[in-house]
């Protein structure tokens, strides 16, 4: 491919977002931007066929990328989601990927709102208001179960500290909360958040975990993480009954181990945006548990129209350096998975 040509084939798949592509020609007027035309969670069989013949880059959301073995022309994929998993476990060799792969992590900002909004409602007791509501049953204000904490005595354990995690800790720390990261390894000070009050590594997990009253996944789907917290691991926090948010991958924590981990009362219940199994079967047991509250995978999806722009924004950016060949920002690494 000359350098003139470069960049010239983009296709831009459009779900979630229907504005995506027409503000991406909006910002690249000079370009033949190409539309993934989709129907629900699958690209149209007539322009995945082009889009594989033709396609030097891709622009959209990874599940749209089914078979990416099968594109002849593709040089370089953008996500609109932090999450690469779903790409690199189409090749069996992940660190010899045959073009760039890079992400977005604006949802960071709407998946900390989405961790906040639960803790506040956990902790003012709106699920068991709202049930009693529907049941048209005033219950004292002496009830035991409609007594509430302050949320600026309680301690928060985030698992994962990069983009997500700190937005979460920013949005914590902001009510006053302790808050304590738990990251691979130790954290260089540059790269620390000021909402952070104590980083740990993974080797003390089972120390830290003991002392929340919250514990929140954000963690990427790695060889390193998954299963992180599946078998026994819970078991040190049967004292305080933490609360399990999981807004990073499902592959973190099996299903059994969330059971297990309910009934035994290791855990006091468990906020689950993403689950080992998605679609979730209607015969799991995790749908009846008492203080399991389970979202379809939503925790970061949005309409948000100047989310869109900023997404379009990076892509943008990164079309430049691309046709430059400069490096690209927010470049996926390969060794470390995300």
């Amino acid at each position: 491919m000359s350098s003139s040509s470069k960049g010239t084939n983009v296709y831009v798949g459009n779900s979630l977002h229907p504005t995506l592509v027409e503000e991406v020609r909006k910002a690249l007027p000079d370009v033949s931007v190409k539309e993934l035309r989709t129907h629900g969670r699958t690209v149209v069989e007539e322009d995945a066929k082009d889009a594989k013949q033709n396609a030097e880059i891709l622009f959209g959301d990874s599940f749209l990328f089914k078979d990416v073995h099968e594109y002849e022309q593709l040089k370089w994929i953008q996500l609109k989601q932090a999450g690469v998993d779903f790409i690199i476990k189409q090749f069996n060799e992940k660190n010899n990927l045959p073009f760039l792969l890079t992400r977005i992590n604006t949802n960071a900002l709407f998946i900390g709102e989405y961790v906040l909004s639960y803790i506040l409602a956990l902790e003012r007791k709106l699920f068991i208001l709202h049930d009693n509501q529907k049941q048209k049953v005033w219950t004292s204000k002496f009830e035991t179960k409609l007594a509430t904490r302050l949320i600026s005595n309680l301690t928060i354990c985030i698992l994962g500290v990069g983009n997500l995690g700190k937005e979460v800790a920013k949005r914590c720390k902001g009510l006053g909360m302790n808050v304590y990261g738990v990251t691979r390894t130790t954290y260089k000070e540059e790269h620390k958040s000021v909402y952070v009050d104590q980083y740990s590594t993974i080797a003390e997990l089972s120390t830290v975990i003991t002392t929340c009253d919250y514990i929140c996944c954000c963690l990427p789907s790695t060889p390193e993480t998954r299963g992180l917290l599946s078998g026994d691991v819970l078991k040190v926090c049967s004292d305080k009954k933490p609360i399990l948010i999981n807004c990073g991958r499902g592959d973190l924590i099996n299903e059994a181990t969330i059971v297990k981990a309910i009934q035994e009362k290791w855990l006091g219940g468990a906020v689950l945006d993403v689950i080992e199994r998605e679609p979730l079967p209607s015969d799991s047991l995790l749908w009846d548990l008492p203080n399991v509250y389970i979202t379809p995978h939503v925790s970061g999806y949005n309409t948000d129209q100047y989310n869109v722009k900023n997404i379009v924004e990076i892509f943008v950016e990164n079309y430049r350096r691309y046709c430059d060949n400069k490096p690209l920002k927010l470049q996926v690494n390969l060794d470390a998975g995300y």
